[in-house]
Order: structure tokens, then C-alpha cells, then sequence
């Protein structure tokens, strides 16, 4: 098979250049002419023209006209062959991937299709410009910061991934081993398959493809299906199973919820977030709650010593005892204010610090309102209390 640079015209009238695989020029020449182009220059490709930094992708798509075309495509990296393909050529990719991968992973990369990343990066890179030309007396951010955030983010994705996968495979690997004496055989070959993939297809630039690899082999180590079965196991076997069982189990559920975390943390890096200074966030809005509860109790027992002190002050009157005294208290627009905002305040906060399961936005509209109650109570004081001069 023969490689042939060569220039030519689409049917819009645009020009376009690159290579086309091929066993003479002719059939170059027919492959061509049915993507429906005009040739204007066809040429061999000669060693001498090898590139630096240039990868060879293989791929397939449906073009203009709807006609399914294959070959070759050379590009610095997999996003610039995705560009060049759909931009200049019009073609609507069914997939695209390196042409130096092992036959057997080049099958299953077929059947992935093309990573929808790519897409998000090239739309990213559309609406970037798009909002350059009609913004262009405002500072914006590079698109090509932008598209190369995007594939930074998922190239730290997946080497996250594949240094889990690693791990896993260390820890389970000899562990099947150790207990194939206690595994269904049967369920032995099916984990070996998906050993044996998940091995394989590490290196893929999927990472959706990677995580349900992934989440499928540790569901399987953590059934109990793997293990043998029977009425005729002897107790001592099956307290064994269970006990080896309990370690698969174990060590499933702590790779899930490593995977889970660190994925997690990696996102929020990439989108500006560090998880640290996320956790010393909110353990300052823990702080300011118990502030707040502290605040609270306080009113409460101040209302509390209000209420005793009006009740002692209503027995001296009853008793027509120290009556100059009492009824300058009784008078007093201080001490009916004081008791009056802290029965306000301890009534109507209760239900914000008595509610524990309360969403902090639900809070905050509650204190709120109790300020606003509050100033209210203020303005209407010589109402309410109408008796005290």
C-alpha cells in the first residue's frame, strides 16, 4: 500500500491538502474523485517527506455525499486529524485511532467510536472564536489555553485511571491466585478475561470506556458468584469462603472509593476548586454555626431570667410589697424591651437551630426574616407596650 500527497478542491469550492492511501495513483485518483473532489496535485509520498513529531491515525466516516470513506490521516496529534477531518473534509467520524496499535486493541478502539472529548474540545474551539469575532474589543481567553486545558484535563484523567488500574491488578492478580482453590473455575476465566482487557486497553483515551472496565471487573470480585457453592462444602470450607470472600469485598470497596475520590479531587483542581481549602470553608460555616448557637442559648437564658424576674415582680404586687419599686420596674421601657426581643428572638430562631436537617440557603432566609421581625418589634415598641411612659 502506497501513501500519496495530494491537493484538491470540495465540492464547496475549498481547497484542501493531505494523504491518501492507495495501491497506484489510479485507485488514489478513484478514491478521490468518489469523496467527491476535484484533484489538482497527486504525488507519492517518498521517505524523504517524513515528517518530525507527525503520528499516522487510521480512520472512517461518512462524507458529504453520504459515502462511507477510509485511510489515513498524518497530524501532530489525535485532536489535529479530528479537526482537520471534520472542518476541511466534512467527514462525520465513525472512528479514529493510531495506526501503530495492537491489532486486537486497534478492534476495540473501533467499537468505542470516536471519544466525545474531542468533540467537546473542537465545539470549545468554535464557540471561542465565535465569541472573538463578536467580542473582540473585550480581553478573552486564548482558545488554544482552552482546547489544550480541555485534553491536559483528560490526559491527567486517564493517567489517573491507569495508575489505579495498575494497582488493582497488582492487589487482585495474586489474590485470585491465592484463593483459586475456593473460585469457580468457570468464574476464574471469566475475571482473567476481564484481567486480561482492562490490561490491554489501559492505555485507551477513553475514560468513561476505562471507568465501566473498571467498575464491571470490581463488581465481579466482589460477588459472591465467583466462589464455590454447595450444600456438600464442609463447614469448615465454607467459613473459609466467607472469610476470603470478606477480603475480595473489602478490597473492591476501597478501590472503588479511592477511584471515586481521587477522580473527584482531580475535577475540582482542573475546574480551580482545591479540596482543602474546600474543607477549611465549610469548617469556618461550622464555626459561625456554633457561634450562632452560642448566641442563641444566650438570648434563651436571658429570656428565661426575664420571665423569673416579671414573675417575682407580679407576686410583689400581689402582695402589695415594695410597691414604689415594683411598679418603677412595671414602668420601665428598658426592661419590657429586653424581655420582649429575647421572647421574639428565642421563639422564632428555635426553628432554625432546632431544625438539624434545614439546607444552610433555608437558614439563612429564616435569620433573615427573624432580623426583619425584629426591627419590626423595635419600630411597634411603644404600641405593643403602650402602658410604659
Amino acid at each position: 500500500m502506497q501513501k500519496f500527497y495530494f491537493q484538491a478542491v470540495t465540492a464547496e469550492g475549498k481547497q484542501i491538502s493531505g494523504y491518501v492511501s492507495a495501491e497506484n495513483e489510479n485507485e488514489a485518483h478513484k478514491k478521490l474523485r468518489e469523496s467527491n473532489m476535484s484533484v489538482l496535485t497527486l504525488e507519492e509520498k517518498k521517505d524523504s517527506d517524513n515528517k518530525k513529531n507527525v503520528d499516522i491515525f487510521d480512520f472512517e466516516g461518512i462524507n458529504e455525499v453520504e459515502k462511507t470513506v477510509k485511510g489515513t490521516i498524518e497530524a501532530s496529534d489525535i485532536y489535529s486529524a479530528f479537526k482537520k477531518l471534520k472542518m476541511e473534509y466534512k467527514i462525520n467520524l465513525l472512528y479514529l485511532i493510531p495506526s501503530n496499535v495492537d491489532p486486537k486493541e486497534k478492534e476495540f478502539l473501533k467499537e468505542e467510536g470516536i471519544d466525545e472529548e474531542l468533540e467537546k474540545a473542537l465545539q470549545l474551539e468554535i464557540l471561542q472564536a465565535k465569541k472573538n469575532i463578536g467580542k473582540k474589543h473585550k480581553k478573552v481567553v486564548s482558545r488554544e489555553s482552552e482546547i489544550k486545558q480541555v485534553l491536559q484535563s483528560r490526559k491527567k484523567e486517564i493517567s489517573f485511571m491507569q495508575e489505579k488500574i495498575d494497582s488493582i491488578l497488582g492487589e487482585f492478580i495474586p489474590l485470585l491466585h491465592e484463593n483459586e482453590d475456593y473460585i469457580d473455575p468457570a468464574k476464574k476465566r471469566e475475571i482473567e478475561e476481564r484481567i486480561d482487557l482492562l490490561s490491554r486497553l489501559k492505555h485507551s483515551n477513553s475514560i468513561e470506556h476505562l471507568k465501566n472496565l473498571t467498575k464491571n471487573l470490581l463488581k465481579q470480585m466482589e460477588s459472591d458468584e465467583i466462589f464455590l457453592k454447595g450444600s456438600n462444602l464442609p463447614d469448615e470450607v465454607k467459613v473459609e469462603i466467607a472469610r476470603r470472600r470478606a477480603k475480595f469485598i473489602d478490597l473492591g470497596q476501597s478501590f472503588e472509593k479511592v477511584i471515586s475520590k481521587g477522580l473527584l479531587d482531580l475535577q475540582l483542581k482542573i475546574a480551580g476548586f482545591d479540596s482543602e481549602i474546600l474543607k477549611k470553608k465549610m469548617s469556618e460555616i461550622h464555626l459561625i454555626e456554633k457561634i450562632g448557637m452560642v448566641s442563641y442559648l444566650t438570648i434563651v437564658f436571658l429570656f428565661f431570667l426575664c420571665l423569673i424576674f416579671w414573675i417575682w415582680m407580679f407576686l410583689q404586687y400581689i402582695l402589695n410589697f415594695n410597691m414604689e419599686k415594683t411598679l418603677f420596674y412595671f414602668e420601665s421601657a428598658l426592661f419590657w424591651y429586653v424581655t420582649g426581643f429575647s421572647a421574639v428572638a428565642s421563639v422564632f430562631f428555635s426553628f432554625v437551630f432546632a431544625a438539624k436537617k434545614m439546607k444552610l440557603i433555608e437558614k439563612c432566609s429564616y435569620i433573615v426574616v427573624g432580623f426583619v421581625l425584629l426591627f419590626i418589634y423595635t419600630l411597634e415598641f411603644p404600641v405593643i407596650f403602650h402602658w410604659v411612659p
